[in-house]
């Protein structure tokens, strides 16, 4: 029986006047409004810890995704051979003869993520930008890599840099294995970043 319903039966048994009607009225009323703020305060405070969580994750000059994000993915992807098997991996290289401003790494950054599909997770660390790129195939990667690498000669009359795209798909007997061969191709003569190699030893 709803509470309308319940006062409503006290005032025709005459257990409740008119004014002390008023009164229960107010009251819930009130309690029905604090319950709604509380409610409210509630879901602002899981939505600002899961902004937190994921600022957390974030690269604060480009905001995708940062070192210690990858090295949790990979540890993640590593422990599910059948996800990491069917993920391919390009890595994005900045030439590191060039002086590399932070608007250049921006920019870098948003053009990776004006070409990502769907799905695509992008990570930087350092000079190296890396895409896990899950369910592609090499057609598919090979295309996306290259619109970048285009889109990235053609915006940058302001900011002249170079970058080199290495890519791994099809499976692998490793996620490091994976990773290691993306690096080769896209940086053959560089070290590998340490991001990568840090995550290397966490899988």
């Amino acid at each position: 029986m709803g509470i309308a319903r319940v006062l409503k039966a006290l005032v025709a048994g005459g257990l409740l006047n008119v004014d002390e009607l008023a009164v229960w009225v107010v009251v819930g009323a009130a309690l029905a409004f604090g319950a709604a703020m509380i409610i409210e305060a509630m879901i602002e405070a899981i939505a600002e810890q899961r902004w937190a969580d994921e600022a957390a994750d974030r690269d604060e000059l480009t905001e995708v995704y940062n070192a210690e994000r990858l090295r949790t993915d990979l540890a993640q992807l590593a422990s599910d051979r059948a996800q990491w098997r069917a993920i391919s991996t390009a890595i994005v290289c900045i030439d590191p003869r060039h002086v590399v401003h932070s608007d250049v790494l921006v920019a870098v950054a948003a053009t990776i993520r004006q070409r990502r599909r769907g799905g695509d997770q992008i990570y930087r660390t350092g000079q190296y930008f890396v895409v896990l790129m899950p369910d592609s195939t090499e057609q598919q990667v090979a295309a996306v890599c290259d619109e970048i690498q285009r889109d990235i000669a053609a915006g940058s009359q302001g900011w002249p840099v170079d970058v080199t795209i290495g890519i791994a798909t099809g499976p692998r007997r490793s996620v490091h294995e994976m990773l290691q061969e993306a690096v080769r191709a896209a940086a053959p003569t560089t070290v590998a970043p340490a991001a990568v190699n840090r995550a290397d030893a966490a899988v």
